[in-house]
């Protein structure tokens, strides 16, 4: 490059130094009057050289200290699943409800709570039930009085449906005959081929003050081919004398044959939920036939039932229904740092869903 060069405008300074003035570049330096006139050409030349060469685009340093809106544009995303309060039956399992109260409704009961069965007060209030949603195969009769439940299936055995459950409910504290509980299990037995007669108390045969049921079970319930069950509805309250639900449940089994003991009873109370856990975990075990448990709730609130169903999910009676979700997070320091603090900025839904046992 240094051919092509043109001289330079030179104006000497004869104490110090040489001003010039580069005629391609345009540019004016001051450099020691020593300096040849070819390197200075030479100069003139690399200047304009320099200044043609493309731009090149150099790769960006962040600075130590970004200010914050920089900051505001430094994205991740945390994907989680979000469980919510709507349970489905957990195949093998299932629970009841008896809905005294009225505290939640049928069709929430069976669609978000996670209930299978209920029960029906009486025989009018079959189709109340049915029409809720629960079809007669997931329906039990709660009718305490056997003589009379004896004598409405004599009467009109036609107008009411079949049911795969009859309850009758402490028959020894309500001295109940035996004769007509026994003629009644004859008689929905003939009329309603494989349905279960439910025999529901609370009295353990090895306390003093408890001995009746004993007697109950061996004269209708612990012999082959019986079609009556047995349900424990001790709830163990304190200072009850015969002991809390899960003794009660254990009693029952060792007293009567496994297979007629497949479901208990459980109260709708928050004071008992300890005694909840203790009775899912039992059912659970490998020696019991439970698959089944009912909650009374002609007592508590819709807490406590809330409660219950928290409960079975943990100790795996419930299936629950979860969505996919997708947090989109910003980092809100002022270094970047990659502890943050993150922010969320949005929330997606995936669109995916699953059923969750625990």
């Amino acid at each position: 490059m240094a051919k092509s060069a043109v001289v330079p405008t030179v104006k000497i300074n004869h104490v110090t130094d040489t001003v010039l003035t580069l005629p391609n570049s345009k540019v004016t330096i001051t450099i020691n009057k020593n300096v040849s006139m070819k390197k200075i050409a030479a100069i003139d030349d690399y200047l304009v050289a320099e200044k043609t060469l493309p731009k090149l685009k150099l790769p960006t340093i962040q600075s130590a200290k970004p200010n914050l809106q920089n900051c505001k544009y430094e994205w991740d995303t945390v994907t989680f699943w979000e469980s919510e309060f709507q349970y489905k039956p957990m195949p093998g399992k299932s629970l009841g409800i008896t809905n005294d109260l009225n505290l939640i409704t049928l069709q929430d009961a069976k669609n978000i709570y996670g209930f299978s069965f209920a029960a029906a007060q009486g025989f009018d209030n079959i189709a109340t039930v049915f029409n809720a949603g629960f079809d007669y195969e997931h329906i039990m009769v709660d009718y305490l009085n056997p003589t009379s439940a004896l004598a409405i299936l004599q009467s009109t055995p036609n107008l009411y449906p079949k049911c795969s459950y009859y309850e009758i409910d402490e028959p020894t504290k309500n001295s109940f005959s035996t004769t007509d509980t026994k003629s009644l299990e004859t008689l929905i037995n003939n009329w309603n081929i494989g349905a279960k007669v439910m025999l529901t108390d609370y009295h353990w045969p090895e306390k003093t003050l408890c001995t009746d049921w004993y007697n109950w079970g061996q004269q209708l319930g612990n012999y082959e081919g019986s079609d009556y069950y047995i349900m424990c509805d001790n709830y163990g309250t304190p200072p009850d004398p015969c002991g809390d639900p899960c003794d009660f449940w254990n009693e029952y089994i060792s007293y009567y044959n496994p297979a007629y003991v497949f479901s208990n009873w459980v109260m709708n109370q928050s004071a008992q939920s300890s005694n909840w856990d203790c009775c899912f975990k039992l059912a659970n075990g490998s020696d019991q036939n439970i698959n089944q448990i009912w909650l009374y709730a002609g007592t508590g609130d819709v807490t406590a039932i809330q409660l219950f169903v928290g409960y079975a999910w943990s100790d795996g009676w419930l299936l629950q229904f979860q969505k996919q979700k997708v947090n989109v997070l910003i980092n809100t320091s002022n270094d970047c740092d990659p502890d943050g603090p993150w922010a969320i900025n949005q929330t997606w839904y995936t669109g995916n869903t699953e059923w969750v046992g625990n």
